[in-house]
């Protein structure tokens, strides 16, 4: 595969894919998690995401008011907080809920209520990010993040992401952010930019060909100018790719 990051056509379709989205569910839930977000929230934000088994009505009654006390100015604190969370969730005597999703559902809930602190995760991320080399050094962070793992692989994958992500991935929001704000976007939505192409990278080949071609028949000439000034910035910030920068 090629390095998506430097692709204009990743890009593009990532923009459009984002577009798309917004109006539709996106720009619902900002509103809500900005506030005081209710157990109806989180089961249509846990739908959306596909991780509802993750939060079955008792588990939902019984964050509420966790999730609703969190405050999270860092990244570090986004990471330590998701990692607590997700055991809490596993802990909680539910057979029902897969081991390998509470980190994936507790990422997205808390994305959406501190979108500048932390990032959205998920299996298809994780593959976009190991696939491609984008692996960065984590175990100087470990402590900050709340200290080294279990044995569960599932919260090594976390780490290892969240490694990666801050290290390639976040310098990509600011000057997308600029981009996007100048054509009347939000900020909010550069970060859901890079997280759909990671998204759409992280799927099988054939089915990334087909969205990467369906997106980019849907592109406008603003999505198209996004996508170019992304892929600059990307080339500038990378120098080409993940090549030599571990």
């Amino acid at each position: 595969m090629s390095n998506f990051v430097t692709s204009t056509e990743s890009w593009l379709a990532a923009v459009v894919e984002q577009r798309l989205q917004w109006d539709k569910v996106d720009l619902k839930f900002a509103k809500a998690f900005s506030t005081k977000y209710t157990s109806e929230d989180i089961w249509e934000l846990a739908v959306n995401y596909r991780v509802a088994r993750n939060f079955p009505k008792e588990i939902r009654m019984r964050f509420e008011k966790e999730f609703q006390g969190v405050e999270i100015s860092s990244y570090d604190e986004f990471v330590r907080t998701s990692r607590k969370l997700a055991k809490n969730i596993k802990n909680s005597g539910n057979n029902e809920v897969r081991t390998s999703r509470p980190l994936s559902g507790v990422s997205k809930l808390l994305w959406h209520r501190f979108p500048e602190h932390g990032f959205i995760y998920d299996a298809l991320a994780l593959n976009a990010v190991l696939s491609n080399g984008f692996v960065a050094p984590y175990v100087s962070s470990l402590k900050n993040w709340g200290g080294v793992s279990s044995n569960d692989p599932h919260e090594w994958h976390f780490l290892i992401f969240a490694a990666a992500y801050q290290k390639f991935f976040r310098p990509f929001v600011d000057p997308l952010a600029k981009a996007m704000r100048h054509r009347d976007r939000k900020r909010q939505q550069a970060y859901r930019v890079v997280d759909k192409l990671l998204w759409i990278t992280g799927q099988q080949e054939e089915k990334r060909r087909r969205i990467l071609k369906e997106r980019t028949k849907l592109a406008t000439a603003q999505d198209r100018e996004i996508a170019y000034i992304a892929c600059a910035e990307a080339k500038k910030i990378l120098g080409g790719g993940p090549t030599g920068l571990l």
